[in-house]
Order: C-alpha cells, then sequence, then structure tokens
C-alpha cells in the first residue's frame, strides 16, 4: 500500500488555553455554536455543560483523566468531563473479560467492546450490547450529559450514540439524548 507518512494535524497540540481551546469557549460563550443559539448555550458563570467522556481501546478512566487534564481545565469554565472506564477488561494482547460489569477495577485497560473476526470472515462486535446497557446506567446515575467525548474507541463509541436509532439506545439516553458529540481521532 501507499504510505504517505504521518499527517501534520492543523490545530497541533492541545494545551491549556490554546487557540482550539480558547476558541471553543469564545463559541460557548456567545452561543454561536452552529445549531444553537445565544439563550441555549451555557454562559461563563452559568450552567455548565456536561460531558461524558469516553476513553480508547486498552486504556483507563485514571489513564485518561491525566492525558486529558490540561485540557479538562481550559474548559472549566463552561464545562465539567465525567470520566468514566469501560465496561470490559483486556487481558493480555487479544483476550477480554466480558459481563460482570464491574467499572472502576484500578487502572486496567479496558476496552468498550473487542472486534472478533469469525470463521465466515466477519467481525462480531463482542461486548458492545453490555456496554450500551453500562452507559445508561451512567446516564441515569449522573441525570443525563448534555453531550459526549470519545477518543479512538470512545469516538467510536460516541459516534454511535448519536447515529443510532432511538429504539436501539438504552431508555435514559433516548429520554434525553446527547445535543452534541465530539470524536477525537475515532474510527
Amino acid at each position: 500500500g501507499l504510505d504517505i507518512g504521518p499527517l501534520p494535524s492543523p490545530l497541533g497540540p492541545l494545551r491549556p488555553n490554546s487557540t482550539v481551546s480558547t476558541s471553543l469557549k469564545r463559541h460557548i460563550k456567545s452561543g454561536t455554536f452552529r445549531g444553537t443559539t445565544a439563550a441555549a448555550a451555557p454562559r461563563l458563570g452559568g450552567p455548565k455543560l456536561r460531558v461524558l467522556a469516553l476513553h480508547g481501546n486498552r486504556q483507563s478512566a485514571a489513564e485518561f483523566r491525566k492525558r486529558t487534564a490540561s485540557f479538562a481545565e481550559s474548559l472549566a469554565d463552561v464545562a465539567t468531563l465525567t470520566i468514566v472506564d469501560a465496561p470490559h477488561v483486556r487481558q493480555g494482547s487479544g483476550g477480554v473479560t466480558y459481563g460482570g460489569l464491574e467499572p472502576r477495577l484500578g487502572g486496567r485497560l479496558r476496552c468498550w467492546w473487542d472486534a472478533v473476526e469469525t470463521e465466515a470472515g466477519v467481525y462480531e462486535y463482542r461486548g458492545m450490547s453490555a456496554s450500551l446497557e453500562y452507559l445508561g446506567g451512567i446516564w441515569e446515575e449522573h441525570g443525563g450529559f448534555d453531550g459526549v467525548l470519545g477518543f479512538s474507541q470512545g469516538a467510536a463509541l460516541a459516534g454511535l450514540l448519536a447515529s443510532m436509532p432511538a429504539a436501539a439506545l438504552p431508555a435514559s439516553i433516548r429520554a434525553e439524548p446527547p445535543r452534541f458529540v465530539v470524536c477525537l481521532s475515532g474510527f
């Protein structure tokens, strides 16, 4: 295949008070998000956006919290990130422990699902239903979220939450769906 090498990001690295986070705060403050009005956007000093944050595959909430700390701090005036562990624990290089939905198991590597190729050459996304059920419980426990932010596998899940038919979503998410989704390095 064609290898074009790494592509530079047009935004550069995210740093506290970077152009990206400063611009995002300016748009939130003024209410100029596409599809929103000034009345619908949070104001500095007003109610903050509640954002559910989903880590990537082979990560944990603790690791994702460390990696996003400066970004979360730069948005502290307008948003609160709730970072949760995926319900499945990765075992070694490939195995996954399913079921039990035991969140927050220390620093173990976690995933939202495991893509396994069947003998027929079709991929099964094992653990996806349990992850949706788990997120429904988190949604209910926290009284819903304004939006979802995801990284890598978490971004793919965030995109799925935004695009799934309402009937396929857990009842708590269906009752109060996210108003926005942010996907970082999704697939």
